[in-house]
């Protein structure tokens, strides 16, 4: 089921559909986007699959990548990375350092600067 997810969110991000989508269509995918990957975050601690690491990077690119204006996920959706990142129990694998490496970079240091910019 992992592969299955991560297979659309990928094929999502690399088709111009991305691109061709209005922003009423937009808005909708961002609504439904934060809640899944905020269910994939609280997933993390308790999977011994690395699929869910790259699934969780890729829902969070297509997230951002749809992004009308510079914004950052809420509050929650980082906080609970943040836990689900650190947590005692997570499987700590390449996945999960590229997880840490995409969301420090990309979610944190480059959101962060074109907000305050």
């Amino acid at each position: 089921m992992l592969q299955f997810l991560e297979i659309v969110l990928s094929e999502f991000l690399t088709t111009p559909v991305r691109s061709q989508l209005r922003r009423s269509s937009q808005s909708k995918l961002i609504k439904f986007l934060e809640p899944f990957i905020l269910t994939i975050a609280k997933c993390i601690p308790h999977h011994l699959n690395e699929e869910i690491f790259l699934l969780c990077e890729h829902a969070l690119e297509l997230r951002l990548s749809l992004t009308l204006k510079p914004c950052l996920p809420n509050d929650e959706l980082i906080q609970t990375l943040v836990e689900s990142l650190t947590d005692k129990y997570t499987m700590r694998s390449k996945a999960h350092k590229r997880l840490v490496k995409y969301f420090l970079t990309r979610v944190i240091v480059e959101e962060s600067l074109t907000l305050i910019s």
